[in-house]
Order: structure tokens, then C-alpha cells, then sequence
């Protein structure tokens, strides 16, 4: 996994296969060469979990992960259902 800014790698560590990369993101930019200090992080969406959310808004880091499949991931964030009742409000006075 690496650090990328401008298209060039600023820090990198090695990961195994089997590990989540979004427990490395936090320590990844922590400890980054402090000459280059990104805003803005970006991954996947094997990066993002609810800590990384968290931790990076905490330093004042923008988190944008791309998510593979958008739709999927805000029904499962957010339960979106439908309902079938409409509440119908008396008539507006003119």
C-alpha cells in the first residue's frame, strides 16, 4: 500500500494479502514524510471503515473514498425502506 501525491510515491509499507488496508490508512499518513502533507485522503473501498472516518476528520484530514458500488453501500449505511403511507396534511388556506 502506498502514499501517492502528484502521481509519486511519498511512503509505502508492506501489507500482507490477507490483511484489511483500511486498518493501515491512519498509520500510513501518520507517519509521512513531513515535508508533503496531504488534505485529502482517497481509497477504495477496501480502505473505509467507520474509524478512518472518524479519526481523519479528528486531524483535519478530508476522507473521499470511491465505493465500487455506490447504491449498495448507502442502503446498507443508512436502511433505507420504502413505506407505502402518505400523510396527508389539511388544505393550505389562499
Amino acid at each position: 500500500m502506498s502514499l501517492i501525491a502528484n502521481h509519486a510515491a511519498i511512503n509505502a509499507r508492506v501489507i500482507g494479502a490477507n490483511e484489511h488496508e483500511s486498518h493501515y490508512i491512519f498509520d500510513l499518513l501518520m507517519n509521512n514524510n513531513p515535508e508533503i502533507v496531504p488534505d485529502v485522503l482517497s481509497t477504495d473501498t477496501h480502505g473505509v471503515n467507520h474509524i478512518n472516518f472518524a479519526l481523519l476528520d479528528l486531524f483535519g484530514y478530508s476522507f473521499a473514498p470511491r465505493y465500487a458500488r455506490v447504491g449498495r453501500i448507502i442502503n446498507d449505511m443508512f436502511d433505507i425502506k420504502k413505506t407505502s403511507t402518505i400523510v396527508h396534511v389539511g388544505r393550505l388556506a389562499t
